[in-house]
């Protein structure tokens, strides 16, 4: 079966959009709640990863 990193690297670096892996959210013990449909910001480089939600999503 295909790891995460082989699903990353064939399937999602091809379409040339912005993805995220090995985030601690949903069943981990230190849980991030990442909202579906909000507005976000991504900034990746060699100093940083940063992912930040830019909206309120619960209204």
């Amino acid at each position: 079966s295909l790891s995460l990193e082989d699903l990353m690297r064939d399937f999602i670096r091809p379409l040339r959009v912005p993805a995220l892996m090995n985030l601690e959210y949903g069943h981990a013990s230190r849980k991030h709640t990442m909202p579906i449909g909000g507005r976000a910001e991504l900034i990746v480089s060699a100093r940083q990863k940063r992912l930040t939600i830019t909206e309120a999503v619960v209204r």
